[in-house]
């Protein structure tokens, strides 16, 4: 993927001084789905800003006596987001009002990292993702899912794309010199083994860290 940034805004002088910044871009694939997040970005003129998500996760680390350990990002600065909960998952039903009107105790918030963002579809705040795509994510619970990974150090890597063809190429041949040689019942048999085998295959290397196209073959 490729990108660049044409334009950055920062914080006013004295919010900048006293606080920590991170950048909350967000790009989603060509398919409009979200699976990556941009680590960081590099305006002009400015040293590297890094995500919400990194610094938040780094400030909590540090409190903890924790050091924070980067993901691995493609040449970009993008990785992929290994998504843990879904849609509202992470909203605890308080809103800002009750923080505000110091209607919760401020023992609730003790040891938490505390996310506060609208729930408001006119903020055009929202994606597909691909732990659902027939319901949008609010950026916030975008978020709060880094957030998580980051923490646990639960990251993935893509396998390369030209390598997965490769592969793909030399089993797709090989079957078909095997099924010209065998009847259709048992080429059907063989194939649906294959597509299972594939299946259960990808499924594996997601647990173990690399991201594969599951419906290639």
């Amino acid at each position: 993927s490729s990108s660049a940034v044409v334009n950055y805004e920062s914080p006013y002088e004295e919010l900048a001084e006293s606080a920590t910044i991170g950048h909350i871009n967000a790009v989603s694939d060509i398919d409009s789905v979200m699976r990556h997040a941009l680590l960081y970005i590099s305006p002009e003129n400015r040293e590297r800003v890094y995500s919400l998500s990194c610094e938040t996760a780094r400030l909590y680390l540090e409190s903890k006596g924790e050091e924070l350990r980067l993901p691995p990002v493609n040449k970009s600065g993008y990785f992929y987001i290994p998504f843990t909960a879904g849609q509202g998952c992470y909203y605890d039903g308080i809103s800002v009002a009750d923080l505000i009107n110091n209607k919760i105790p401020s023992e609730f918030w003790e040891g938490k990292i505390v996310l506060i963002a609208p729930y408001a579809p006119a903020f055009q705040d929202q994606y597909f993702t691909p732990i659902d795509k027939g319901v949008q994510m609010y950026g916030v619970e975008i978020h709060a899912n880094l957030i998580q990974c980051i923490l646990e150090g639960r990251y993935k890597s893509e396998v390369s794309d030209i390598l997965q063809a490769i592969l793909l190429f030399a089993i797709c041949m090989a079957a078909m010199m095997f099924f010209l040689k065998k009847s259709v019942r048992i080429g059907g048999a063989i194939l649906a083994g294959l597509v299972m085998i594939w299946a259960l295959g990808t499924m594996l290397l997601y647990k173990g860290g690399l991201i594969t196209h599951p419906l290639w073959l």
